[in-house]
């Protein structure tokens, strides 16, 4: 059983770290609001496993809430960065573009029908949701693996290696 458990973590940990990367490192299919994968690495999934490494005793806790929101938010932000300039065709500035965003509300709500306003805020809230769980359940497969001192090194080691290397590409 002790065998069998361990597989299935290793499994669960290859699958959270497939999961949360393929997250963050999607790009555009331009010009459309579609994604796909970018066969990249992500940088925050290297800081988050490091940060779980070295703060373990906590890592469960983090994982309840604080690094599943955040990561639904680091999500939202690439997702934005990523198909604004496919589909406005320039780059989206928060600062500049958010003042715009009442009156592109009510154009939307004089031009869709009330059924499809609502069906799209029912399907960004269920969107969202479901985002937070696969990030809460993937990031907790991590933090499980991160009970067991091997576990925790090689994935803290893999993890800093990968930020020496981001570092040295700047």
């Amino acid at each position: 059983p002790a065998l069998i458990h361990r597989l299935r973590l290793a499994v669960e940990v290859v699958v959270a770290l497939v999961l949360l990367n393929a997250s963050l490192t999607f790009v555009n299919v331009w010009p459309t609001p579609k994604i796909r994968w970018g066969h990249a690495l992500s940088i925050e999934l290297a800081l988050c496993v490091l940060l779980l490494a070295t703060a373990h005793r906590m890592a469960l806790t983090l994982t309840g809430r604080v690094l599943p929101a955040l990561w639904v938010i680091l999500i939202t932000g690439h997702y934005l960065d990523e198909t604004a300039p496919g589909i406005y065709g320039r780059e989206f500035n928060l600062y500049w573009d958010s003042q715009h965003l009442g009156n592109v509300t009510a154009m939307l709500a004089r031009a869709a029908p009330v059924w499809l306003i609502a069906l799209s805020v029912v399907s960004l809230i269920a969107a969202i949701a479901v985002a937070f769980l696969v990030a809460r359940l993937a990031l907790r497969w991590i933090a499980s693996a991160m009970e067991f001192p091997v576990a925790r090194r090689v994935l803290g080691t893999a993890a800093a290696v990968l930020l020496v290397i981001f570092g040295g590409d700047t």
